[in-house]
C-alpha cells in the first residue's frame, strides 16, 4: 500500500506558505497601484522593497501560518481570535514606521533615490501614518484570514489522510491477521486425517487410474471451497451448512469411505430454509460419525420447525462440545431452538430449530 500524500508542515513547511503569501499579497497591492508598464522595472523593485517591504510581510506571513498550526494544537479559538487580531494590528502599525526609516536611510545614501520613486504610490511619511496603518490593518486582516483559514483547512485534510491512511494499514493488518485466525479455525474444525488420507489417495490414483484421481481432487476441492466460505461470516444459514455436508459426504464416497454420511432432507432438498446456522458447526457434528456403521442426517421441515437428526453415532458428545453448540445457537435464537444429546439410538442427537419472530413486511435472513 502505498505512503500518504507528504504535507509540507514543520518549520520549513511554514515558511514556505509564509513566503508565498507575501509575494502573492505584494503583487496584487502592486497591480493595484501601478500600470502593468512598470513591471520588470526598478520603480516596482523599490515598491516591493521600500514602500511594501515585501520581505516583511513574508516574516508575517510565517507568524500567520504559526498561529494557524498553534490553534490546531490547543484548540481554542477564543484566544486564537485575539492573538490574530493583535498580530494584525502590530504588522500594520509597524510596516509604516520600517518604510519611512527604510526610504529616509536610502536617500540618505542615494541621494538620487527620489527620482526612481513608484509611480502613483503613496510615499509613508509621518503625516499620513495612521492613514496608512489603517489601510494595511485591513490587508492583513483580510489576506490573513484567508492564509490561516488555507493553513487550518489543509493541515486538517492532511491529518484526516493520514488518519486514514493508518486505518488502511491496520486494516490489512488485521486482514492478515483475521485470515491466518480463519485458517487456523478452519484446522481446528477439519480432521487434519481427513487431508492427509485424501492427499495420500491422490497419489496413489494418479499412478493407477488419473480419471478416479480427478473425480476425488474435485470432491476435496469442492469440500474446501464450501469450508472456506463458511470462514468469511460468523452466521451462516442452514443451507449452506447442508450442503457443506453433503459436499463432506461426496469426499467420503469418493474416497472409499464404508461410514460415508448419509444425508437425508424431508422434504428434499431444504432450499428455501430460512434458517440461520452457525457457520462451520456442521463439521464438528459429522465427525461424530467416526469408524464403523453407517451415520445419517436427517433434515424434516413440520409445523414450522426444522430438526436436524443424527443417527448411529461412535463417538459421543463432549460436554465442551456440547457447550459450544448450545452456546452459539443461544446466540442466534435465545431460546427458539432444543439440543438433545445423549439420545438412546438410533437417534442419539437432535437439534430442534424454531423460526425467528418477523415484524410486517420483513422476510427471514
Amino acid at each position: 500500500m502505498s505512503a500518504a500524500p507528504s504535507f509540507r508542515s514543520g518549520p520549513r513547511g511554514a515558511a514556505y506558505w509564509g513566503i508565498t503569501w507575501g509575494i502573492g499579497v505584494g503583487i496584487v497591492e502592486y497591480l493595484a497601484v501601478a500600470p502593468i508598464d512598470d513591471w520588470g522595472s526598478l520603480q516596482q523593485l523599490l515598491f516591493w522593497l521600500l514602500y511594501w517591504l515585501m520581505p516583511y510581510w513574508c516574516v508575517v506571513g510565517r507568524m500567520f501560518v504559526w498561529l494557524a498550526d498553534h490553534h490546531e494544537r490547543i484548540g481554542s479559538r477564543g484566544r486564537s481570535i485575539a492573538a490574530f487580531i493583535a498580530l494584525c494590528a502590530l504588522a500594520a502599525g509597524l510596516q509604516p514606521l520600517l518604510s519611512i526609516a527604510l526610504i529616509r536611510l536610502t536617500t540618505e545614501v542615494f541621494p538620487g533615490f527620489e527620482g526612481y520613486a513608484a509611480a502613483g504610490a503613496t510615499q509613508p511619511k509621518w503625516a499620513n501614518w495612521s492613514t496608512l496603518s489603517l489601510y494595511q490593518l485591513w490587508t492583513a486582516l483580510f489576506y490573513g484570514s484567508l492564509l490561516v483559514a488555507a493553513r487550518i483547512f489543509t493541515v486538517r485534510m492532511e491529518r484526516t489522510r493520514h488518519l486514514l491512511h493508518q486505518s488502511a494499514l491496520a486494516r490489512s493488518r488485521t486482514g492478515a491477521f483475521l485470515d491466518a485466525a480463519r485458517l487456523q479455525a478452519l484446522q481446528s474444525q477439519i480432521d487434519p486425517n481427513l487431508l492427509l488420507d485424501s492427499m495420500r489417495e491422490l497419489e496413489q490414483r494418479y499412478r493407477s487410474s488419473p480419471e478416479r484421481a480427478e473425480r476425488l481432487l474435485e470432491a476435496l476441492v469442492e469440500f474446501l471451497r464450501y469450508a472456506m466460505q463458511g470462514l468469511r461470516v460468523p452466521v451462516s444459514t442452514l443451507e449452506a451448512e447442508l450442503q457443506l455436508a453433503r459436499a463432506f459426504s461426496h469426499l467420503q464416497h469418493e474416497r472409499g469411505v464404508q461410514s460415508a454420511w448419509r444425508i437425508v432432507e424431508e422434504p428434499a432438498p431444504l432450499t428455501t430454509t430460512p434458517f440461520k446456522f452457525p457457520s462451520l458447526m456442521m463439521l464438528p457434528l459429522l465427525a461424530l460419525g467416526g469408524d464403523g456403521g453407517r451415520p445419517m442426517l436427517r433434515v424434516q421441515a413440520r409445523s414450522g420447525e426444522t430438526v436436524l437428526a443424527l443417527y448411529n453415532l461412535s463417538r459421543s458428545v463432549s460436554a465442551e462440545l456440547r457447550q459450544q453448540i448450545s452456546g452459539r445457537l443461544h446466540a442466534l435464537y435465545g431460546e427458539r431452538f432444543r439440543f438433545e444429546c445423549h439420545l438412546p439410538a438410533p437417534h442419539q442427537l437432535k437439534i430442534t430449530l424454531q423460526p425467528t419472530p418477523t415484524r410486517p413486511g420483513e422476510s427471514h435472513a
